[in-house]
């Protein structure tokens, strides 16, 4: 009788420890996803626009900054694209005197350099595009990818700095839908359909939709760019 106590009270010891350890695994896991469910959001906003390198002697500009034509809600500029060969739009209120040349260059998830292109900016400030060449690997689904743009100053400031940059994070979708409607679409519906699905990246129309007022002030406007409404599109960056 006594061995049949015994082992009837190891059991209920057993139970109750592992319903304890079950507890504590079940309460350390919802302490993990409330933890995660606290952190920021990844389109937060930082408190301004501005080039992520050092400020260079051609930095100096009244106006509007040197900036990517992308919402600042993220400090990587992360946005989608639904293209294989995104199209990269900037502002550069510099002359072509003033910077001696630029880079662009494409990295994978991993660091390892997809791309890269030493190109000349137009003669007159404005806002320019990067295009990814046809014979460049195309972008692949359900991936990101990190772009460099940078200029150099035709000279250098005190500090011996002579270049700014951006950088920021492209992530192919798949979109086979939007791509029939953007085809199809006049151009004032593809703005529509730009703004709606945030598809900063694929925006190659972007002079044509200039000419049209309203569409213009609406992507800016959904961009927190309306500073450059009066800015002039100059026209893809040269190669080098």
């Amino acid at each position: 009788m006594k061995t049949l106590f015994t082992s009837a009270w190891t059991l209920a010891v057993i139970n109750v420890t592992n319903c304890l350890v079950l507890g504590y695994v079940q309460l350390n896991l919802n302490n993990l996803l409330v933890s995660d469910s606290q952190q920021p959001p990844v389109n937060s906003r930082p408190s301004e626009r501005k080039p992520t390198g050092t400020r260079g002697p051609c930095e100096d500009t009244a106006g509007v900054p040197f900036t990517p034509l992308l919402p600042p809600r993220s400090s990587d500029f992360l946005a989608s694209t639904i293209t294989d060969r995104p199209t990269f739009w900037f502002y550069v209120p510099y002359s072509s005197q003033s910077v001696s040349y630029g880079t662009f260059s494409l990295e994978d998830a991993e660091g390892n350099r997809l791309y890269k292109m030493d190109f000349k900016l137009p003669d007159i400030p404005g806002i320019v595009s990067v295009n990814l060449p046809q014979e460049q690997k195309s972008l692949e689904i359900n991936k990101t990818y990190r772009w460099y743009f940078r200029l150099y100053c035709s000279s250098q400031n005190s500090s011996g700095s002579n270049s700014v940059f951006h950088t920021g994070l492209v992530k192919r979708v798949e979109g086979v839908n939007l791509e029939a409607q953007l085809q199809a679409a006049t151009i004032e519906n593809r703005a529509a359909i730009y703004i709606t699905n945030q598809l900063w990246y694929d925006m190659p129309d972007l002079a044509q939709i200039r000419s049209s007022p309203n569409d213009w002030i609406n992507i800016l406007k959904a961009m927190d760019l309306e500073k450059l409404k009066e800015e002039k599109i100059t026209g893809s960056v040269l190669p080098r």
